[in-house]
């Protein structure tokens, strides 16, 4: 964990360094989760390629990347450059992600999933039809670090729920999901030992909203943080703006305020649960532009 003189040391300015990075060596889990992910992947893999060899990206609305068509293209970071977080934009290298193979490609039949605020005890907001498509690549840097992306055009929390109670992704039943029996379908994992989860080294999530092109989904609010963290390798980071932390047809609930803490620099408690700040990534244009890096501890 990193060390509170380390945090002071940082000063008011407080951003990430290279070496904060290191700690995810010593952790177990070598993936990174990252849901609504829309088109905000290059700098995800710029930042964490060198520790992270699984990288989980999920979009249900954004077709054209995400969606089946993308399968005819060319593999999708053959031809984009290689950045450097930690250096001047004027000094980003132009090295390239290496393609060596893509696989896991499968298309099921159109699912209609009908929406709620907040699960079906909530009011009910209507459908979204979809076709769920799962596309793995697996790329190598100059360096020779090797990486599998799986990017998923398919709802967020059923991803999530699949990959870490390790559910077949291509079961046959898996359009019975997307009943309004979602939520119940899931209870009985939830009750299962925490230690046969898998578990992320990173939970990536920023750049979402409660409509117009946003999820929707409140993966920060009360309803879903604590399975949230569970799913975070002790040592492991929480990535975020805080985005949706809080539902808003959820009248009288105590979530967190992340947009308070993020520029506070807070530290955050919550159900056994530590989220220490370490460091703010590169403020970005056109969104929130506080990014921060919070590690997770137990206990």
């Amino acid at each position: 964990m990193i060390e509170e003189k380390k945090l002071k040391e940082k000063g008011e300015n407080m951003q990430l360094k290279k070496e904060d990075l290191n700690q995810l060596k010593n952790l177990k889990s070598k993936s990174l989760f990252y849901p609504c992910a829309g088109r905000d992947i290059i700098e995800v893999l710029d930042l964490f390629a060198p520790y992270i060899n699984e990288f989980h990206f999920v979009d249900l609305l954004d077709e054209k990347l995400y969606g089946y068509n993308r399968n005819s293209e060319s593999p999708f970071l053959e031809k984009l450059p290689r950045r450097n977080h930690f250096e001047e934009e004027e000094n980003f290298p132009t090295r390239t992600y290496n393609f060596i193979d893509r696989d896991m490609v499968k298309i099921y039949r159109k699912i209609t999933r009908e929406r709620y605020s907040s699960g079906p005890d909530k009011p009910y907001r209507g459908q979204i039809s979809f076709t769920p498509f799962h596309e793995k690549e697996t790329y190598s840097t100059a360096d020779q670090f090797k990486f599998d992306l799986y990017k998923y055009r398919d709802d967020g929390y059923c991803v999530f729920k699949k990959l870490i109670y390790n559910i077949d992704l291509y079961e046959n039943s898996y359009s019975d999901i997307y009943s309004h029996d979602e939520y119940r379908y899931y209870s009985n994992y939830r009750e299962s030992d925490s230690s046969e989860q898998k578990k992320f080294a990173v939970f990536f999530y920023r750049g979402d909203s409660q409509g117009e092109g946003g999820s929707g989904f409140y993966w920060l609010s009360n309803r879903y943080l604590s399975e949230v963290l569970q799913s975070i390798e002790d040592g492991g980071f929480l990535v975020t703006d805080g985005s949706n932390f809080s539902d808003i047809w959820d009248i009288g609930s105590k979530d967190i305020d992340f947009h308070s803490v993020i520029k506070k620099k807070e530290t955050i408690t919550y159900e056994g649960y530590t989220l220490t700040p370490i460091g703010f990534l590169r403020e970005r244009v056109h969104h929130n532009p506080h990014t921060m890096v919070f590690q997770k501890s137990s206990g």
